[in-house]
């Protein structure tokens, strides 16, 4: 007589299932958050703080510049027909415009109110449908590390014997965004306009560098 043998079946406690249900899900969701969820909530959180230090950059370079004019800044020297001879740039008080517009920006950082930006629960899906929907959730933005600025000047040339000298602030600022879920540590660029003048007269290429400018800061010629 043949014998068959049969497995024991293994039976689970009601107890057991339930743990073991909501183990499965705790991995789950785990996995869905650190694969999906996380990159694109850090994403937006990224793409606020640069807005939020934008704005911050942009306010403040505007309320200094409202003191100064063009003229200020560059001082052109013509010969007696008019054509431009010389580009003198005054270093002084360029300095010092941007050590104020870095203060500035730095204390703006120090007020808690002014570093906070909200994004709500929708942002989590990745969709800008739903990135407008559900409650919000407060972030801070906090400099991680120094704000460094450097100076570049362009000219444009926009018709017979006329040029567009424009001076340009470039701003880096390492911020830290404090997500839910992590760190992110992030350097936002922002290229500011601190002045602009439209030259009347012949400006042959090789005036095209200001004196009391470093080489790296000096003219870009886009004819």
């Amino acid at each position: 007589m043949e014998i068959i043998y049969s497995r024991r079946k293994i039976k689970l406690k009601k107890k057991t299932k339930i743990i073991l249900i909501i183990l499965i899900i705790i991995i789950l969701i785990y996995l869905l958050l650190n694969k999906i969820i996380y990159p694109l909530f850090s994403k937006r959180c990224i793409y606020q703080a640069q807005v939020l230090v934008t704005q911050i950059t942009n306010q403040e370079t505007e309320k200094i510049m409202k003191n100064y004019t063009y003229k200020d800044l560059i001082n052109i020297q013509k010969d007696e027909e008019g054509n431009v001879t010389f580009l003198e740039s005054n270093v002084v008080l360029i300095n010092k415009i941007k050590a104020e517009i870095v203060n500035k920006i730095q204390n703006r950082f120090v007020k808690t109110e002014d570093t906070f930006i909200k994004i709500r629960v929708g942002a989590f899906t990745g969709s800008r449908l739903l990135s407008s929907i559900g409650p919000e959730i407060k972030i801070q933005v906090l400099p991680s590390g120094t704000i460094t600025s450097t100076l570049e000047t362009e000219f444009y040339s926009v018709g017979v014997n006329q040029s567009i000298h424009r001076i340009y602030l470039d701003i880096d600022s390492s911020v830290s965004i404090m997500s839910p879920f992590d760190t992110v540590t992030q350097t936002i660029e922002n290229k500011i306009l601190l002045s602009e003048s439209v030259i009347v007269g012949n400006t042959p290429e090789n005036y095209y560098k200001i004196d009391g400018m470093a080489p790296e800061e000096q003219v870009n010629f886009i004819p």
